[in-house]
């Protein structure tokens, strides 16, 4: 272990030299990387607004099962409570 203490200078010099070496192309790539994001959503921009019709359906439907879920849980809720008092009684 103390072999790798002393080697921690020269890793971390190596690492930083490495970078430094390479910022260029680090740069170039994530330039890159970016306009190929870009290009990508609006290549799909079409398809998301074709989406935004079924999207909004399964949102009202959700929103439709909202009343009869509050009220299965609701009733979960006061059944469980009423468990939990019989067991205390």
């Amino acid at each position: 272990m103390p072999i790798i203490i002393e080697k921690i200078p020269i890793i971390i010099e190596k690492l930083i030299n490495a970078i430094v070496n390479n910022l260029p192309k680090l740069i170039q790539m994530g330039i890159e990387l970016i306009v190929k994001l870009a290009y990508g959503l609006v290549k799909a921009i079409p398809k998301l607004l074709e989406a935004v019709p079924k999207i909004n359906e399964a949102i009202g439907n959700g929103l439709k099962q909202l009343p009869s879920m509050m009220m299965e849980i609701g009733k979960n809720v006061v059944m469980r409570n009423m468990e939990w008092y019989s067991k205390l009684c």
